[in-house]
């Protein structure tokens, strides 16, 4: 009900690994070598004080399933919009994308996927890997002035840690 756009409802999206240790209907071999399932889990996150991890979609996959599936994200993140309360939809039971964050790990950062997000009008945060084809090209990275310290989620700042 608190959610706004300024405070916004974080929605995480990740996958996971689940290791079993017997032969389990569509268990694979996933890329860290071990045997089992990679789920796809999106989970409701209101802040350390308000925040309740809330499990809101799960996806069950095969161990050997990409953990950068657009097709997938997207599917989870509308099973998880699902499940919200009646408070982010307006009366036209459109949804206010406004007050819903949606965060991933660089997994999460395909066109497709973001681009869906947009379309739905939702804010998000991703982080993404850039290829580095020669040093200079980064060398601007190294000076700190482009850089603002990381926070903690309580607001405190992180040593060692800039974004």
């Amino acid at each position: 009900i608190r959610a706004s756009r300024t405070n916004p409802l974080t929605i995480d999206i990740d996958a996971s690994l689940v290791n079993v240790h017997s032969d389990k209907e569509g268990a694979q071999r996933n890329y860290k070598g071990g045997y089992g399932y990679s789920p796809m889990i999106a989970m409701a996150d209101y802040g350390k004080t308000n925040g309740t991890g809330e499990v809101l979609a799960v996806r069950l996959r095969p161990g050997n399933k990409a953990a950068n599936s657009a097709k997938d994200h997207i599917s989870i993140l509308t099973e998880a919009l699902e499940q919200l309360p009646d408070e982010f939809y307006d009366e036209q039971t459109t949804l206010i994308g406004e007050k819903i964050m949606v965060r991933t790990d660089s997994a999460g950062a395909t066109r497709e996927f973001l681009k869906h997000v947009d379309s739905l009008g939702l804010q998000f945060s991703t982080s993404y890997t850039l290829p580095v084809v020669k040093e200079h090209f980064v060398r601007w990275i190294n000076q700190k002035k482009y850089w603002e310290p990381a926070l903690t989620a309580d607001g405190e700042h992180r040593n060692n840690a800039w974004v």
